[in-house]
């Protein structure tokens, strides 16, 4: 690309296109909270150019409504997670065309500027790389940059070099070995934008954590800090310290926790024994 004098470019040169963006968002069972991040994302000043929505068996379904953005839902008959719900949202972007992949789970409320502050500071990168924004947790206040699926951007030839998230592990440290561990692995360091704010309203909690949750923490645990990290002493310490906290977790006195029990040992089989895949229903 010739190089712009006093600003200007040269005589007959056009300023380059801005990428064609996907808003790809991800929802499972909370209508409301869908329905509010889409209409955070059709008010951004600079609005993405078509919406993904990935419904995950959600049910009722889930449905668009009517957008200014030009919307698309996928309903899938299967609940296995935002693993598999991800991995089939980012091949549909693949095979959509667009260029870039804005994405966020249904209970993200992106401000209204922050498409514009994730695409600039993407178009100011010297070489290819995702954009991550800064990620509050509107509960907690917590503010920091994170490798999850809170409104980062990526382009389509980062996700065809990378490939798409393992659908095998379900739930839990999905995002982590994608976003995280898969991205350095391919020197593809992300890159922060913190002027570019998503909020996070957490609308899956509960006070007690059911024993399928106990079950993927533990084995994704396993799986990521043994077989996806370097091992070191670091990660072995890490490792002992998660199992050990779910270990507690599992045996807190309360409803089912025979069951809780139970998942965290099967956890720590499947973990060690490197069994994947959709093992306990997400409910």
């Amino acid at each position: 690309m010739p190089e712009a004098v006093g600003g200007l470019l040269p005589r007959g040169v056009r300023e380059p296109a801005p990428p064609s963006v996907l808003a790809v968002v991800l929802t499972y069972c909370a209508p409301e909270a869908l329905d509010r991040c889409l209409t955070a994302i059709e008010r951004q000043d600079v609005a993405p150019d078509a919406l993904l929505v990935i419904d995950n068996d959600s049910q009722p379904r889930a449905t668009i409504g009517g957008r200014d953005v030009p919307g698309r839902l996928i309903r899938r008959e299967i609940n296995d997670g935002p693993a598999g719900g991800y991995a089939a949202g980012l091949q549909a972007f693949l095979e959509s065309g667009h260029q870039v992949a804005w994405v966020m789970d249904d209970d993200c409320i992106p401000d209204p500027e922050c498409l514009r502050r994730l695409l600039g500071r993407h178009a100011s990168l010297p070489e290819d790389r995702p954009v991550f924004p800064l990620w509050i947790d509107d509960a907690t206040g917590d503010a920091r940059v994170r490798p999850a699926w809170c409104g980062f951007l990526i382009s389509a030839a980062v996700v065809r070099e990378i490939g798409l998230p393992r659908a095998e592990l379900v739930w839990w440290a999905e995002d982590t070995e994608y976003l995280q561990a898969r991205l350095i692995g391919h020197d593809l360091v992300p890159v922060e934008e913190r002027s570019a704010v998503v909020h996070h309203r957490r609308v899956r909690t509960a006070a007690t954590k059911p024993a399928w949750k106990i079950y993927y923490e533990t084995r994704n645990t396993i799986e990521y800090r043994f077989f996806v990290q370097p091992r070191n002493l670091r990660s072995f310490w890490y490792l002992i310290g998660s199992v050990a906290k779910l270990a507690l977790q599992a045996a807190r006195n309360g409803p089912r926790r025979g069951q809780r029990i139970g998942a965290y040992l099967r956890g720590l089989h499947h973990g060690f024994t490197q069994v994947d895949g959709l093992r306990m229903p997400l409910s």
